[in-house]
């Protein structure tokens, strides 16, 4: 683990506030520098990811680009997550579950969307974790981001939401889920 990294990890121990971890990740964010190395090998044009820090428990963290216009499916962790760009815009939408319908059936609204730049951090704790994040589309340069979550999220039974047909599957412990919406322009 690089010092930057180990450093973050230093700083963090002991706190029990996501918002308090999501500052001093935003802060590890703005080494523009040191993450530069990490970016470059990285194809803009697909989806990549490092993993940085990945112990059997407790927080981990990972360097996640989406290509332009993709996102991520709409999704819970289970466990808190911070998100950082460390280049360019970060689309991240935290939803809601306005209506339950039936087993398998939700109607999910948008509560909030945040462009995130580097120096901006985001937060989502369960219950409140239902999520998507990436580019959107447009002339914003795509983003590489950190990503960090309180435990593995494959420990936890986790929920899969497509907003558009009002639909949710439930994801067992060790479901990834699927991992983009369609591209949008």
């Amino acid at each position: 683990m690089d010092a930057p990294i180990r450093e973050f990890f230093a700083k963090i121990d002991g706190l029990r506030d996501p918002e308090a971890v999501a500052k001093v990740l935003a802060e590890l964010a703005s080494e523009r520098d040191y993450f530069e190395a990490l970016v470059a090998p990285i194809d803009p044009d697909a989806m990549g990811g490092l993993p940085l820090h990945v112990p059997d428990q407790g927080p981990r963290m990972f360097l996640m680009h989406r290509p332009r216009g993709v996102m991520s499916y709409v999704h819970s962790h289970g466990t808190w997550a911070a998100v950082a760009p460390v280049r360019g815009v970060e689309t991240h939408r935290r939803y809601e579950v306005v209506e339950e319908i039936a087993p398998g059936r939700a109607r999910v609204i948008v509560a909030d969307e945040r462009r995130l730049e580097p120096g901006d951090s985001a937060v989502v704790v369960p219950p409140a974790d239902i999520h998507s994040h990436g580019h959107v589309g447009g002339s914003d340069e795509t983003p590489y981001t950190l990503i960090v979550t309180g435990d593995d999220q494959l420990k936890f039974a986790r929920r899969e939401y497509d907003a558009a047909a009002a639909t949710f599957r439930e994801l067992p412990p060790g479901d990834f889920g699927t991992l983009n919406l369609p591209t949008v322009s």
